[in-house]
């Protein structure tokens, strides 16, 4: 014990990777952990739902991790029921119910019938002969796009209303609907339908890649799983709702009322939690401060998180708290859900899934998963739950309401189907129920008045608008809304004016729907009031858009309240039939309020040809000595957006070329030329280029370097060969402007061969070093400076070796192969070149030059073959050092390292690899030590490479981080961003090689490493 006392937390951590024993769970005291399921039961578990009976159907995974298009061909998915046959609280039969599925992603029992979203449908299964096997399979809802990641169809969900939820990522869909008509799009959408599979509808969306689960609070409020997005979310769903990330393409498809909506809650972009599961707690079995909370299993992180829901305006905000965490990094957390009694099941899907997965890639198909109980070790025993013991049969329809009050959730669950299931019937009952009890019980009596389509139940959900509870009263108006109850009109136009703003909201939602044009003076006037709050705003808007009367909203295109003058744009924009003219929009750019003139320029921006004019209020702008942040915004975006428009190119060079602009007006524009979607660009900015060039200051002209080299322009070459022989500017600002021009030089001249030769021997400045060396890789050197160069890669690191060995591609001399050899052998990057690499570059040398780089090609193949014992032993050499966090903070902002060239931590660092502020807390020590062994072993989502080919036989290799209908930007893997137009792309292909580069614990003593590895621990 006091040996390991004195080992830090990571090095402990890394022991029990190694082989030895740790407690799997934490949980809250008085919490206790059991294994309820397993193999050979079942194996590979992602979601569960259970029966009426308390028997559990599982939807597996695959265990294999392939492309969609080879998934399909397997149908390795299947649901298995579980049954616990003894009452001990363990499952101990295990039937499959249905197999011979694609990858199932949810499963959901109602009424005997199973529903699962698996490619390309939403599933209807049943068991109609009772020996619990699915012997009918139908197709409810489809098609669906896939790609094998698991970004897809889930669900789905029953709402309260009694409507099937479900979710889908953003791989597309085609949907041929009941009615005939037809639904597509790309963009990730949140649907509903009924049970049969009619009435289908896109509730909400975004340029998200995977929302997974649903919840419904007690009012019938929407809060979902989101993924893959500017970080992982929890989001309230609303109608119309548009959620980011929004620079995706897809997101035009979508209905726009202004700013995307925002989060319950927020997690890291570049260290994603991985959202799953999502329950909301309706017991109060852990406590009344755990009831009404919702819980998420968080795949990445290996816990169960709870997040207290309050109550902001007309949404929500979040407060997160560990609840149940592992430190077993097989286990993999997808689902948690409520048994009768209070008890959560939680479900670990195991260790095989890597495909498109944003952690360690080293799959386990050895490890099945299980399914663990978690239990209050004191919590009261809950006698019946299930209600197996009630006379359901022979209750009368007022007895059967009254159960709508139990403490047992599941019975009051049966209770609303049974009640609904009785019709008109039961509406009397229902009606009574809703005025008496307690809320919840209130509440579900209107729930199931809910489910009942007949015009009693309609009159009595209308009572209830005028209810004593805020609840009740939200409740109906959800009911109203779904039904476009258009008799509910005059009381939804009075409670959109006056209840409180989550109420407000649903009666907008619910005035919109029904369409009828009476609404749109009275939503006006709510906007006329103003509201800080974006969700009543935005469900406003959309109800105007909805209502789709031109004439009524056109109107208010004059109004004197800024507030109206906007939602009247955006609402004629976005309608149907709002036939928005030029002339009516550009005298709103009129005007100092801000939101008003940015939401003009960004209406004016979508319009093809309504540049004409655009060009003088920039003018005006452009001669502020300072632009406000609104008008920065503004001015880039409409720049950008009307770049091809004559005026504007002329207007864009006179103001950079003019000496007078202000010194961040002309960076603007430098990025406006940099980002600018025209295939050919001007000769005017070529000009004016090329005057930054040789007048302006360092700062401004090494912006300018930048466009270019970001452009891939050429007819600058003479400008910057001027620059980079100018001694008195600085080396960086030469360097950057050589990089530009080397790939067309037929040969380099001595003097710029040796500025780029010592710079990228000094390692002062990491970033200008790549520099250096990607100018000497697409050089075209003769043999001396080959020779020369064989010098710089005995010193250099990971980062500079690989682009130092490219101009030796064309070379086939003996002698200058043998100095690369021998360099090669010396030097502490070699082994960031991959063995593929080295093969193609030595396959071109005589033979003796192939012999003699048999020891380094040797050992760079074994290293990457035999990669899972060379981390075992890197591991086992860390155990025997002590490292120290504030030690290693410093090595991460060391030249040596150049961590910071490339990844940011806190304040501090660069762009190009994903934050690392709270990496250790995402990422286990085996993981870290992978991660910087071994990069492309654990590549970030998004932060994926690519391999793109173009027309011309070149390939470019790295990350895409911005794509236009005209361009694919590529940050290389020499960390240079160049602009590839689509119509030179022959093909675009993932890449497997990170942009990290291998090789790194060569470059550091074992120390180094060891303090590195738990500083990054410590980022928590």
């Amino acid at each position: 014990m006091f040996l390991w006392a004195s080992v830090p937390a990571l090095l402990i951590q890394l022991s029990a990777a190694i082989g030895q024993e740790t407690n799997k769970f934490v949980v809250p005291e008085g919490v206790v952990v059991e294994q309820v399921a397993g193999p050979p039961l079942v194996r590979y578990p992602l979601f569960g739902c259970f029966d009426d009976q308390g028997r559990l159907y599982v939807a597996e995974g695959t265990g294999l991790n392939a492309p969609g298009t080879e998934l399909v061909q397997h149908k390795l998915g299947r649901i298995t029921l579980l049954e616990d046959t003894d009452g001990d609280g363990r499952f101990d039969k295990s039937t499959c119910f249905a197999d011979q599925l694609v990858f199932p992603q949810g499963v959901l029992w109602h009424n005997g019938v199973v529903y699962t979203a698996s490619h390309p449908y939403i599933w209807r299964l049943q068991d109609t002969d009772g020996d619990g096997r699915a012997d009918r399979r139908d197709a409810l809802v489809g098609k669906f796009g896939f790609n094998g990641n698991g970004c897809d169809i889930h669900g789905p969900f029953l709402g309260p209303d009694g409507r099937l939820y479900w979710t889908d990522g953003r791989h597309g869909y085609d949907i041929q609907c009941p009615d005939g008509t037809r639904l597509e799009g790309l963009a990730a959408r949140i649907f509903r339908s009924r049970l049969d599979g009619t009435e289908i509808e896109r509730i909400a969306g975004g340029g998200f890649d995977n929302p997974v689960e649903l919840v419904f609070t007690l009012e019938g409020e929407l809060i979902g799983t989101m993924d893959q997005g500017p970080g992982d979310r929890l989001l309230h769903y609303v109608e119309g709702g548009v959620y980011p990330r929004m620079d995706h393409p897809c997101v035009a498809e979508l209905v726009q009322t202004g700013p995307p909506l925002g989060s319950v809650a927020e997690f890291s972009a570049a260290l994603p939690v991985a959202l799953c599961g999502l329950e909301r707690v309706r017991s109060d079995h852990f406590g009344p401060e755990m009831k009404g909370s919702l819980l998420t299993a968080q795949f990445n992180v290996h816990r169960i998180q709870q997040h207290l829901l309050e109550r902001v305006g007309a949404t929500f905000r979040s407060v997160d708290r560990d609840w149940l965490v592992s430190f077993d990094h097989d286990v993999r957390l997808t689902d948690v859900l409520e048994d009768a009694d209070g008890s959560l099941l939680v479900i670990d899907m195991g260790a095989w899934f890597n495909y498109g997965c944003p952690t360690a890639k080293i799959a386990r198909p050895e490890v099945l998963g299980a399914i663990y109980r978690v239990r209050r070790r004191d919590a009261p025993v809950v006698d019946d739950p299930w209600g197996e013991r009630i006379p359901w049969k022979t209750l009368s329809t007022s007895e059967l309401a009254q159960l709508l009050d139990d403490p047992r959730p599941k019975v009051q669950d049966k209770a609303i189907a049974k009640l609904a299931s009785q019709g008109p019937t039961a509406v009397a009952a229902l009606q009574a129920a809703a005025g008496r009890g307690s809320v919840q019980g209130r509440a579900n009596a209107v729930w199931a008045l809910c489910r009942i389509d007949h015009p009693s139940a309609r009159a009595a959900v209308r009572s209830a608008l005028a209810s004593d509870q805020v609840s009740v009263r939200h409740v109906a108006l959800h009911a109203v809304s779904l039904w476009r109850d258009a008799e509910a009109l005059p009381e939804l136009l009075r409670m959109v004016q006056h209840e409180p703003p989550a109420l407000r909201l649903k009666a907008a939602e619910a005035l919109g729907r029904i369409g009828d044009a009476r609404a749109v003076p009275v939503l006006f006037d709510c906007l006329r009031r103003g509201t800080e709050d974006r969700f009543l705003e935005h469900a406003l808007i959309y109800a105007l858009i909805r209502v789709d009367n031109r004439d009524a909203t056109l109107r208010l295109l004059s109004d004197p309240n800024p507030h109206v003058r906007r939602a009247a744009l955006i609402a004629l924009d976005q309608m149907p039939n709002g036939r928005l003219t030029r002339d009516l929009v550009f005298p709103l750019l009129d005007t100092d309020d801000p939101d008003l003139q940015e939401t003009a320029m960004l209406v004016i921006s979508r319009h093809e040809g309504w540049g004409q004019g655009i060009a003088e209020l920039a003018g005006r702008w452009l001669e502020s000595p300072q632009l406000s942040e609104h008008q920065q915004r503004s001015l880039t975006g409409i720049l950008i957006a009307f770049g091809g428009d004559p005026q504007v190119q002329r207007l864009v060079a006179q103001t950079l070329s003019a000496g007078e602009t202000p010194l961040a007006t002309r960076a603007l524009l430098l990025e406006v030329m940099a980002r600018s979607t025209v295939r050919d660009f001007p000769k005017e900015w070529l000009d004016a280029l090329r005057t930054t060039l040789v007048r302006a200051g360092d700062q401004l002209a090494q912006e300018a370097v930048a466009t270019i080299r970001s452009r891939n322009l050429r007819g600058l070459e003479p400008a910057l060969v001027a620059l980079s022989r100018d001694g008195k500017r600085p080396r960086a600002l030469r360097v950057s402007a050589l990089e530009c021009v080397t790939a067309h030089m037929e040969t380099l001249p001595e003097d710029l061969f040796e500025l780029l030769l010592s710079a990228a021997r000094d390692d002062i400045d990491p970033l200008a070093q790549a520099a250096a060396a990607r100018a000497l890789a697409q050089a075209r050197l003769d043999e001396h400076q080959l020779v020369q160069v064989t010098q710089c890669i005995a010193e250099s690191g990971p980062v500079v070796v690989p682009l130092l060995i490219r101009p030796f591609e064309r070379s086939r001399s003996a002698q200058v192969g043998l100095a690369l050899v021998e360099a090669l052998k010396r030097s502490p990057g070699a082994e960031a070149v991959s063995a593929d690499e080295l093969q193609r570059l030595l396959d071109q040398f005589p033979d003796q030059v192939r012999d003699a780089a048999r020891p380094v090609a040797e050992k760079i193949l074994a290293r990457h073959q035999q990669q899972a014992a060379y981390l075992a032993r890197i591991k086992w050499q860390l155990l025997r050092v002590k490292g120290d966090p504030q030690r290693g903070r410093e090595v991460f902002f060391s030249r040596k390292a150049a961590c910071a060239g490339c990844h940011r931590l806190g304040d501090r660092g660069g762009h190009v690899g994903p934050e690392l502020t709270y990496i250790g807390r995402l990422r286990s020590p085996a993981d870290l030590v992978e991660a910087v062994i071994f990069p492309s072993s654990t590549i970030v989502m998004g932060y994926e490479p690519y391999s793109v080919a173009t027309v011309e036989g070149k390939v470019y290799s790295g990350l895409i981080v911005r794509e236009t209908s005209e361009a694919v930007f590529l940050r290389t893997n020499d960390l240079a961003e160049i602009r590839i137009p689509r119509g030179q792309i022959e093909a675009i292909r993932r890449s497997e090689k990170s942009v990290m580069p291998d090789g790194l614990e060569n470059s550091l003593s074992s120390q180094e490493l060891a303090d590195l590895l738990e500083f990054l621990y410590s980022c928590r």
